[in-house]
């Protein structure tokens, strides 16, 4: 009979770390500080702000060295390691199979699986307008994302809060929960779950996403802003990301001269209504309040489809 990996875990699991996000540093600093025994940490490697600078550690290497935990950029340093566990959150590497059939690898997956598996649940779960997400405690296999859940929380998403809002809420959750594994050991994971419902996938975010196009909607241009700066591209400045946006409160009958995905004064055009622009960044230039911009450009800017 196959053991179950997760059932050996003991209390206070020496602990084996991959990561390489800020939230992935704010994890493995709430272990450390829990006084959990952090055996290695798997991580990205540094990279070279610009030509001749220095080496830029990621954040989770950055709390490993002040920590003294030993960093290493290869994952197949854990197997030179004793631990009892693996913990794995935004690592952005697929574990081999050979490495899950040898030791439990536990994920902290922002999303109520099985919706939003893959690399951006958060931020799909804002722009596709859901009104709950959560923290899934999960087993890494083969497939992506698609282990069994051993613990979930969900949370409601406040309608004006940004992905890295609700990131940062979601993280302190799932730091809570992680702690109380580190406590309990095996029988944390006693209730298992196999994923039920209805797949869906979090693809990777493309900067293209949030430009501004004759069917982008007023719900959808506001959810743009809360995860990246929506843009336009203008035949006359280039690409224009706007910013601090609202819904205006003129009467979109009043303003019908105004074309689809026109800038009018401080107010956008779009397929079902209006919005209203606090801020504006022409390609190459710094961001400025629309007032500010206004008095040296009081012309209709027109985005290119």
């Amino acid at each position: 009979m196959k053991i179950d990996l997760f059932s050996t875990v003991p209390s206070h699991p020496k602990i084996a770390f991959l990561g390489a996000s800020t939230e992935s540093a704010q994890v493995l600093e709430a272990l450390l500080s829990a006084d959990v025994e952090v055996a290695i940490v798997v991580t990205k490697e540094p990279k070279r702000r610009s030509r001749g600078s220095d080496l830029s550690l990621n954040p989770v290497e950055e709390v490993a060295k002040e920590a003294g935990v030993d960093v290493s950029y290869d994952l197949d340093a854990i197997t030179k390691r004793e631990f009892d566990l693996a913990v794995v959150v935004a690592f952005g590497q697929l574990i081999p199979s050979s490495f899950i059939a040898k030791w439990p690898f536990l994920n902290i997956h922002y999303s109520l699986l099985p919706r939003w598996r893959g690399a951006a649940p958060v931020e799909r779960a804002i722009l596709s307008g859901d009104e709950t997400t959560g923290v899934a405690l999960m087993e890494i296999v083969e497939a992506l994302d698609a282990g069994r859940v051993f613990d979930v929380v969900e949370v409601s998403i406040d309608p004006n809060e940004s992905s890295a809002e609700l990131r940062a809420r979601l993280t302190s959750i799932g730091i809570e929960r992680l702690l109380r594994v580190v406590e309990v050991g095996g029988d944390f994971f006693a209730n298992a779950k196999e994923q039920r419902g209805e797949v869906t996938y979090a693809k990777k975010i493309k900067s293209e996403e949030f430009r501004i196009s004759g069917s982008v909607t007023v719900a959808q241009i506001l959810r743009f802003e809360r995860v990246s700066k929506p843009f336009g591209i203008s035949s006359e400045f280039g690409r224009v990301a706007l910013s601090d946006l609202s819904i205006s409160d003129e009467n979109i009958d009043d303003q019908s001269s105004i074309p689809i995905g026109v800038l009018r004064g401080d107010v956008l055009r779009l397929v079902d209504g209006l919005v209203r622009v606090g801020t504006i960044q022409v390609e190459g230039k710094r961001a400025m309040a629309i007032e500010e911009f206004r008095r040296g450009n009081r012309h209709d800017i027109s985005f290119v489809f």
